[in-house]
C-alpha cells in the first residue's frame, strides 16, 4: 500500500473506482483542474509516492528528480510506446519507478465514433457532405494511416461495409493485405484516397506540408483548421489594407462599398470552399473592419442598407421555407411549450446571473426580460438545420413562432416593468 496517492489532473474515473484508490493508498488526493506549470506539478505531487495522471500533463525528468519519493506513475491513458508517452518513462526506470499505462485503450470506441463521423459527413446529418450528393461507404476510397489495433478494427469496419481499403504503415502488414488492404506509399495513399483517417501514436508528427498539397482539395478533416488559417493571413492583410484606404479617403462611400464586398467574400469563401457556415466568415470580416477608425461611420451605413434591403429578403427567404402545411394539434402544442419554456429559461438563467453580479431583483427581473428576443442569429443556426436536415420544416416554425413572440413581448413586458419598477443604481455606484 502506498502511503500517499495524487492525481495531478483529470483522470476521468467513475465514482466507484475513486472509492477503490483508498485500498491501495492511506491517502488519497485527487485534483479536478489541469496544472499550469512543472512547478505546480511538483508541487501537488509534494512527498507523494504513487501519482496517477491522464494525456493532459508532461512529467519529464525535470519533475521526476524534483519529486524523490515517487514509487509508482499511473498513465490513465493509452501508452502505446515510450517514445510517445507523456511521462519520461526511461528516466523513470532509472529511479526504480514503475510506470504503466493502458494499452489499446478505447479502440472500440475509436471505431464507433470514425463511424459516427463519417456517416455524417457522407450523407450530411448535421455537418456539410463531402460531395454534392450523399455517398455510401460501400465502394468508398479509405485509406488508413498507422495499421495498429486502432486502424485495424477501423479498417475492418469499413471493408466490412464495402469500403474499399489502402494503408500505409512502416512495417508492411502481410495478414491485412491477405483480405485485401493494400500497401500504398503515403504520397499514393494521400493522392488516391477520399477519406484518409490517422491513426497515429500520440506525438508521432508524419503529416506536414507537402503531405496537405498531396492531400489535395475536398478533405474535410482538414479543411476546417485550414479556413481559420486562412482568415488570420487574409485578415491581417485586409486590416492593414483598410487602415491604409481609411486614411486616404475617410468618411467615403468607398469604404462602405469596400467594407460590404469584404464581408460577402469572407461569408461565400467559408461556407463554398471550407465547408463553414456563412455567418462565421462574416464575423470574422466584422472583427477584422472593426480596427478602422471609420467603423462607426460603416456601421451606420451598411445599417440602411441592411434595414432597407438584405433584412426583407433575409426574412422573406425564411418565410418561404416555412411550413405550416403540416401543423397538428400536437405540433402546435409542442410550439407553444416550446415558446414558453424558452421565454422562461431566458428570463432565469440571465436573470439570476444578474443576481450574482449583485443587481437588485427588480434590475434582475428586468435584465432576464430584455434578453427573451430571439433574433436573426436563430433564425440562420435553425435555418442551417433545416438545410442539412438536422431540423424538420415543421419544426422550424417552432422557431419562427418564438422570434415573433420574443420580439413583440420583450418590449411590452419592459415597458411595463419600467412603469412599475424604476432603475436602481448598482452596489458599485453607489460605493463608488
Amino acid at each position: 500500500m502506498f502511503n500517499k496517492l495524487v492525481a495531478i489532473e483529470p483522470v476521468s474515473l467513475i465514482p466507484s473506482a475513486e472509492e477503490e484508490l483508498h485500498q491501495y493508498a492511506k491517502e488519497v488526493v485527487l485534483y479536478r483542474d489541469i496544472p499550469a506549470s512543472d512547478d505546480q506539478i511538483v508541487q501537488r505531487i509534494g512527498d507523494a509516492d504513487a501519482v496517477l495522471l491522464s494525456y493532459t500533463s508532461r512529467m519529464g525528468k525535470n519533475v521526476i528528480e524534483r519529486c524523490p519519493n515517487i514509487r509508482y506513475i499511473g498513465m490513465c491513458c493509452s501508452l502505446y510506446s515510450e517514445e510517445s508517452a507523456n511521462v519520461d518513462i526511461a528516466y523513470a526506470r532509472t529511479r526504480g519507478i514503475k510506470v504503466l499505462g493502458i494499452r489499446d485503450y478505447g479502440d472500440r470506441g475509436v471505431v464507433e465514433y470514425v463511424l459516427h463521423e463519417l456517416t455524417g459527413i457522407l450523407h450530411g446529418f448535421g455537418m456539410p457532405m463531402l460531395r454534392d450528393e450523399p455517398v455510401e461507404i460501400t465502394g468508398l476510397k479509405a485509406g488508413i494511416i498507422g495499421l495498429g489495433v486502432s486502424g485495424k478494427m477501423i479498417a475492418d469496419a469499413l471493408q466490412f461495409m464495402g469500403a474499399d481499403i489502402a494503408y500505409y504503415s512502416r512495417t508492411r502488414k502481410p495478414d491485412a493485405e491477405a483480405v485485401g488492404m493494400a500497401y500504398k506509399p503515403l504520397a499514393q495513399l494521400l493522392t488516391e484516397s477520399e477519406v484518409v483517417f490517422t491513426c497515429l501514436n500520440k506525438n508521432v508528427l508524419l503529416l506536414g506540408k507537402d503531405e496537405f498539397a498531396q492531400l489535395g482539395a475536398g478533405k474535410v478533416l482538414f479543411n476546417t483548421l485550414l479556413f481559420f488559417a486562412t482568415a488570420l493571413g487574409v485578415g491581417l492583410v485586409v486590416h492593414y489594407a483598410m487602415k491604409w484606404l481609411d486614411q486616404r479617403n475617410p468618411h467615403t462611400q468607398r469604404i462602405t462599398i469596400v467594407s460590404m464586398a469584404f464581408c460577402f467574400a469572407m461569408a461565400y469563401i467559408a461556407e463554398e470552399y471550407f465547408g463553414i457556415a456563412d455567418i462565421t466568415g462574416a464575423y470574422i470580416a466584422g472583427i477584422v473592419l472593426c480596427t478602422m477608425d471609420d467603423a462607426p461611420y460603416v456601421e451606420r451605413r451598411v445599417d440602411i442598407s441592411n434595414y432597407v434591403i438584405f433584412a426583407p429578403i433575409f426574412f422573406a427567404s425564411i418565410g418561404l421555407k416555412t411550413d405550416i402545411s403540416g401543423l397538428t394539434p400536437e405540433i402546435l402544442l409542442f410550439c407553444v411549450c416550446f415558446v414558453v419554456v424558452a421565454l422562461i429559461t431566458k428570463i432565469i438563467g440571465c436573470g439570476l446571473a444578474a443576481k450574482i453580479c449583485r443587481f437588485n431583483w427588480g434590475d434582475s427581473l428586468k435584465i432576464g426580460v430584455g434578453m427573451m428576443t430571439r433574433g436573426e442569429v436563430a433564425l440562420i443556426v435553425a435555418q442551417k438545420g433545416l438545410d442539412v436536415g438536422v431540423v424538420d420544416s415543421v419544426y422550424f416554425t417552432a422557431v419562427i413562432l418564438l422570434i415573433v413572440v420574443s420580439s413583440v413581448a420583450t418590449p411590452l413586458v419592459l415597458k411595463a416593468l419600467f412603469t412599475k419598477m424604476p432603475p436602481q443604481k448598482h452596489p458599485s455606484q453607489v460605493n463608488g
